[in-house]
């Protein structure tokens, strides 16, 4: 038992919106976290889809101009 990968998506999406993160960041992760949200709608939810999701929300943090 535990949560599934759409209901994790679906509370990530709800905070990443109600963030206090610059504008263009959340927009990035809220298309980084509806392309993850597509993949599990179809099939592939899993911990890796999970995993690589934050990972990629890191490299955006990363990128982000100074």
């Amino acid at each position: 038992m535990g949560y599934s990968s759409e209901d994790i998506l679906s509370n990530t999406f709800r905070v990443c919106k109600t963030a206090n993160i610059p504008e263009y960041l959340k927009l990035e992760y809220i298309k980084e976290i509806g392309l993850c949200h597509a993949r599990a709608v179809e099939g592939v939810a899993s911990l890796l889809q999970l995993s690589g999701l934050i990972a990629r929300l890191c490299l955006k943090q990363k990128e982000q101009p100074q």
